[in-house]
């Protein structure tokens, strides 16, 4: 782990980036497993149960104005999508 790639594959910011996200690798994954732990697989018909997709998208937003962005959740209007297959 930390391996530096060297100088010959990355320039200096590259390495940086690099050596940012090893140094926050167990946040990164764990936030990776608590983003893929949402079910938003696509539903077969609209008599099956909604998956997750607030509940993600919540998450993402809680987390990003933790740290100060401005987040502007909407909810489609169904009959916008009424006509698509999934």
């Amino acid at each position: 782990m930390g391996e530096d790639l060297g100088a010959a594959t990355l320039d200096a910011d590259e390495q940086a980036l690099a050596d940012r996200v090893e140094a926050r690798r167990e946040d990164l994954v764990a936030l990776a497993c608590s983003l893929i732990g949402f079910d938003t697989t696509s539903r077969s018909s609209n008599e099956d149960p909604p998956r997750e997709e607030a509940a993600l998208q919540q998450s993402l937003a809680d987390r990003l104005a933790a740290v100060g962005a401005e987040v502007d959740l909407w909810e489609p209007d169904p009959a916008d999508a009424a006509d698509h297959p999934a």
